[in-house]
């Protein structure tokens, strides 16, 4: 039986935030992806989408999904891509795979095309707004051969004919105007961006993992290049017991959006009249830290992925003043990180009793596996890390098998964590610990799901919603809702400023949201 929703509860589109494919096989349980038709090119250990009839198979195959073709009749979508719709923790038409700036030209070129055929999206005839200006473009087709890509100084787009020739084949960064209340700004995130701060041969020094677990300072230091303090940095960083060379030190600061879109990012939001600005893009914008410290006196605090905007910390901190100072209510809507989470938004995040300018509310993937899981399967039953991720809650009498204690390490810091496996008090715990992450407000990272926002005059209202796996045999059946958090978000006394309400939970709580 068909149920008619109201008006207020019907939706006006879907805004699909990157990884609409994943470019290797093997990866996660939702989906089985025949053979590629080339037969694929290896990296990390599994076939990945090599040739534009490679991509094209994989779009055909997800989108033989009758529940996702049933979507796509029913709601229009907006699409931004992510990493995955070309290669793993892309950057320009860089794969990271092995060295992290392996050559992947004609892949970039194949991958564009294939999204361009199989994905909805008004690009070259997208008027923009009034007195703006659209740089979206239609994919144009371009000969290109696999070239050594040379960014070691970080500044900008590679001046590499391939390299140049692959990005500009296509354009997606656009934005769309819903009556009064909404500007929705859409970025790229992948194909302009320099590489990641910290080169993967020195991450695997200092963490075991090319851009995970990443000491806070290294990044710091790598990202801001010979800008760091005040233009004089160091030339080696101490890091515990290494001494790592500042390999950055005569490079640019870092950049997600490259110079061209990031000028189009600040006109767009500075010209925007609407009481919210919505801007919908791949990756998270708020911190997402481990204080290891806390628990390990020669720890540090790390970033979880400086694939996200916590690798670009100069970018960051220009666009979050930027919108301080255009006195613009910002609302950022993100992915790719396989967990929900929500929080306040603040210029720098380096300073207590900084003034909210907005909020984040990040969505887990759909079929993805979730980051809890992975961390459970990378972190052993006997390492030191494990009661930060996971802990069993029978010996200290919190009736679960498998607490999951990675959120409680985001929102309340790593020696909450530690406290709770030691003795099951969520009180004690909270007390104990002193997070780098007062921004968040909620983490469920054993998440599948979606989210649902409604923008109005009052104010943007957000609804993260967490379903079960949607694997066979589940997905044979109608999926349950496992729990509904919502959120809402209020203009604030003084111009620009926010206030956020929730976690209001509906449902199975996630941990550290329930009591003992």
């Amino acid at each position: 039986m068909k149920i008619k929703r109201p008006p207020e509860e019907k939706l006006d589109f879907v805004l699909h935030l990157g990884d609409f494919i994943y470019e290797g096989l093997g990866y996660g349980d939702a989906r089985s992806v025949p053979p590629f038709p080339s037969g694929g090119q290896h990296g990390e250990g599994t076939p990945h989408a090599k040739t534009a009839n490679d991509y094209r198979h994989l779009y055909r195959t997800y989108l033989s999904d009758p529940h996702l073709q049933a979507a796509r009749a029913r709601w229009p979508f907006l699409h931004v891509w992510d990493d995955h719709e070309f290669t793993n923790d892309a950057w320009q038409s860089a794969a990271t795979y092995d060295s992290g700036a392996d050559s992947a030209q004609s892949r970039k070129v194949a991958a564009n095309r294939a999204w361009f055929e199989y994905i909805p999206a008004r690009l070259s005839d997208h008027e923009g707004d009034e007195g703006g200006t659209s740089h979206a473009q239609d994919f144009r087709p371009a000969e290109v051969t696999d070239a050594p890509l040379d960014a070691s100084d970080r500044t900008g787009l590679v001046d590499e004919p391939n390299n140049q020739a692959a990005v500009e084949s296509m354009s997606i960064y656009r934005n769309f105007q819903w009556g009064r209340h909404l500007e929705l700004v859409l970025t790229d995130g992948r194909s302009y961006r320099t590489p990641h701060p910290v080169p993967p041969e020195i991450n695997q020094k200092l963490s075991g993992s090319d851009r995970y677990l990443t000491p806070l300072k290294a990044v710091e230091v790598f990202d801001a290049g010979r800008t760091y303090d005040d233009g004089h940095p160091p030339e080696t960083i101490e890091i515990g017991d290494q001494t790592i060379p500042n390999v950055r030190r005569e490079s640019a600061p870092g950049s997600m959006l490259g110079d061209r879109q990031k000028e189009w990012w600040k006109n767009t939001v500075a010209r925007s009249t609407a009481t919210w600005t919505v801007w919908g893009h791949g990756v998270p914008l708020m911190p997402m830290r481990i204080d290891l410290g806390a628990v390990d006196p020669d720890a540090q605090t790390v970033v979880m992925t400086t694939d996200t905007w916590d690798g670009y910390l100069t970018e960051r901190r220009e666009l979050l003043s930027f919108v301080q100072d255009a006195d613009t209510r910002l609302v950022s809507l993100s992915g790719d990180n396989h967990n929900s989470f929500a929080g306040l938004l603040h210029p720098t995040f380096e300073s207590a009793g900084e003034t909210p300018i907005g909020a984040e509310f990040s969505v887990c993937g759909i079929s993805s596996p979730s980051l809890f899981r992975a961390f459970v399967q990378a972190i052993s039953d006997d390492s030191p890390l494990r009661p930060l991720i996971a802990f069993d809650g029978r010996p200290v009498d919190l009736d679960v098998e498998q607490v999951e204690a990675l959120n409680l390490t985001f929102l309340d810091g790593a020696k909450a964590s530690a406290t709770a496996a030691r003795t099951g008090n969520l009180d004690q715990a909270k007390e104990a610990g002193e997070g780098p992450n007062d921004h968040l407000s909620y983490v469920d990272s054993n998440a599948y799901g979606i989210g649902r926002v409604t923008v109005d005059a009052r104010g943007v209202d957000v609804e993260l919603i967490t379903t079960p796996p949607p694997v066979t045999p589940q997905r044979e059946r109608e999926l349950e809702v496992t729990r509904r958090a919502h959120f809402t978000l209020r203009p604030a006394s003084g111009s620009g400023t926010v206030a956020l309400e929730g976690p209001e939970i509906e449902g199975e709580p996630p941990f550290p949201f329930w009591s003992k």
